[in-house]
């Protein structure tokens, strides 16, 4: 639904390698449909507020951009 907040958590270098821990807060709806469109878990109306922290991993040597996800925590 929204995101609440983001926000980073913690910045490590070790060996040209930084890891950034970032905690996600946000507003969500889960539910599992049958392929009738029964529910089997969840609630089509209820939003859940949900923390998560994800970590990401980059060489500070390396020439490409991207960052890895290397851990998620919910």
């Amino acid at each position: 639904i929204s995101f609440l907040e983001k926000s980073i958590t913690d910045i490590s270098i070790k060996n040209n390698i930084c890891h950034i821990s970032i905690l996600f807060i946000t507003e969500q709806i889960f539910y599992i449909a049958d392929q009738d469109n029964k529910i089997i878990k969840g609630d089509r109306t209820k939003i859940e507020k949900i923390e998560d922290k994800w970590v990401f991993r980059k060489s500070l040597k390396a020439a490409n951009p991207i960052w890895h996800v290397v851990e998620t925590q919910s």
